[in-house]
């Protein structure tokens, strides 16, 4: 993800953290899974074996939920923020909060855009942001070209504050470690823009 100073970069922080911490936990419970696997490898008595088997599948099956639960969160998270879901009417037989239409309407424009499910990685989360972008610039400049609507969206991270400067590159704001992919261009954003069928 990208950081600004305080206000909206407070939740985009907060969103960070909790991608990390999704990407850590997934992460530990593949290496349990592994050891398990490994250990039951070296066990002779069978009852032990199959217990340790038992136990990888089990964490398997654990890892794999949390990987669909990462996806179901970041797309609740990037479709409102939780001030804005606290404002919706709740559905007394599911327990969730019901957007309003004029939501979904203003959704309805992204339906079309070809982009990762699962949003797990922060280049995913870039990717959505710059699509988005793009999808609102093309409809307030629709006769702007492709490649006009990629600069535009690289001129909205720059007035955002959401890019760097290093060895000479524009590159995305990190939080955390650097990353070596994370260089953002125009012709970047049309590779992207092109893909998803935005025209």
């Amino acid at each position: 993800m990208f950081a600004t100073g305080s206000g909206p970069g407070k939740q985009i922080q907060n969103d960070f953290r909790y991608n990390q911490e999704f990407k850590e936990t997934i992460q530990f419970l593949k290496t349990v899974e592994r050891r398990f696997l490994e250990r039951a490898k070296r066990v002779r008595l069978p009852r032990l074996r199959n217990g340790l088997m038992s136990l990888a599948r089990a964490l398997h099956e654990k890892q794999k939920e949390m990987e669909e639960d990462s996806g179901h969160f970041w797309r609740d998270v990037l479709f409102a923020s939780e001030e804005e879901r606290k404002n919706w009417h709740v559905d007394m037989e599911t327990l969730r909060p019901v957007p309003p239409l004029t939501k979904n309407e203003d959704e309805s424009i992204f339906a079309a855009l070809r982009s990762a499910k699962n949003l797990q990685r922060r280049s995913d989360l870039d990717t959505r942001f710059q699509l988005r972008v793009g999808t609102l610039l093309r409809k307030s400049f629709p006769r702007a070209t492709l490649r006009t609507i990629a600069r535009l969206v690289v001129l909205c991270y720059i007035c955002g504050d959401f890019v760097e400067v290093r060895n000479n590159k524009l590159c995305i704001r990190q939080l955390g470690a650097e990353s070596k992919r994370n260089e953002l261009t125009p012709d970047a954003v049309y590779q992207k823009l092109r893909d998803s069928r935005l025209r």
